[in-house]
């Protein structure tokens, strides 16, 4: 059986030449299909190209795999919903023998973070790094902010609705936090969805770009991916406890205390 992803590639590779609106680009890393327009076509793989260099350059662990990445953008919701794999997403990511995909809604600065919060699950796979799934979304999180500023790219910008959801919904222990799978509440409904999605971005934010853990983190990753606990990986890389981290947790988006990065 055909996978979603390959009638999506033919669908587009046989609209080429049959319909002008579909188009194809390509840069060094990238192929893109979309009905969405050249203009926002050759801008968003430029963005999607940054976002590579950047990877290139700050990976923790290992260069980047060469396998090439295919992005399918449409042009409308309506377009999207035929091939979408969830209704509440604007992109999403999925690894192939030979190739990655992502499929975008639309291009456009108000997409480009779920794209590239996809292609960090690409990176992250690439890396063969094995994450939790708070570790693998909070990155993911993390990364989708990604914008350029001068001839540098700034990191670390809450992701739209985050910072909201934590005031809202109030803090996840990181015991709870920890041990979250694709079976639990907190992955399936919206409301702890929402407060599992935040807290995960504020951990592996904190892990990643804080100032107190940041030095350590190369090394946390490599702990947990070869599958130690979070609470093994937090005292053997850093000699914290869990009632420590929870405590830097809480006060860690104390006005002045979050960290963006050039």
């Amino acid at each position: 059986m055909r996978s979603r992803f390959t009638c999506l590639l033919l669908l587009a590779a046989n609209l080429l030449p049959a319909a002008e609106h579909w188009i194809k680009l390509t840069s060094p890393h990238f192929r893109m299909y979309t009905t969405d327009g050249q203009a926002k076509a050759v801008d968003a793989l430029r963005i999607f190209e940054e976002a590579r260099d950047f990877f290139a350059a700050n990976s923790p662990l290992a260069p980047l795999s060469g396998v090439p990445v295919e992005i399918i953008a449409f042009n409308s919701e309506k377009q999207y919903a035929a091939y979408c794999v969830d209704k509440n997403s604007f992109a999403y990511y999925e690894r192939g023998r030979k190739s990655d995909y992502i499929v975008m809604q639309r291009l456009g600065s108000t997409y480009f973070p779920a794209a590239i919060h996809e292609y960090t699950h690409s990176f992250i796979e690439h890396l063969d790094l094995h994450l939790p799934l708070w570790l693998n979304e909070g990155l993911a999180d993390v990364y989708s902010s990604l914008q350029p500023r001068g001839d540098k790219l700034m990191v670390g910008t809450p992701p739209p609705g985050r910072l909201e959801s934590l005031r809202a919904f109030g803090p996840l222990d990181v015991r709870v936090l920890l041990n979250v799978n694709r079976e639990s509440a907190y992955y399936k409904l919206p409301r702890a969805m929402a407060q599992f999605y935040a807290q995960s971005w504020e951990l592996a934010h904190m892990l990643s770009l804080g100032k107190k853990y940041r030095e350590g983190f190369p090394r946390f990753l490599t702990a947990i991916s070869r599958g130690e606990s979070g609470e093994q990986a937090f005292a053997g890389v850093y000699r914290e406890s869990l009632d420590q981290v929870n405590a830097d947790l809480r006060s860690y988006l104390a006005p002045g205390n979050i960290a963006i990065r050039l």
